[in-house]
């Protein structure tokens, strides 16, 4: 039996959205957080908007990561330069 998602932490609950491709739903769990979870949570964000081919919420949210403090790590400019790739943007990457 699933727990019910009222039971699970923000970051474990906008992982498991991100994962079953509810972004909308995983970006309002995370908007609604005082501060963004640990840095894997947001990669795994990060990585699931790219295969959703939702580039332009990549950069807002890696904005936002920036804005609030974060340091990004390899896994998350290899994400990132991931998204370049599928936008097909070369020179950004």
């Amino acid at each position: 039996m699933l727990a019910s998602t009222s039971m699970l932490p923000a970051p474990m609950l906008g992982i498991a959205l991100s994962q079953m491709v509810l972004f909308d739903e995983a970006l309002s769990v995370f908007g609604r957080m005082w501060e963004l979870p640990a840095l894997p949570a947001c990669n795994v964000i990060l990585d699931g908007l790219i295969k959703a081919h939702r580039s332009t919420r990549v950069w807002k949210l890696f904005d936002e990561m920036l804005r609030r403090g974060m340091v990004p790590s390899v896994v998350t400019y290899n994400t990132l330069i991931n998204a370049c790739r599928h936008q097909g943007d070369v020179v950004k990457s």
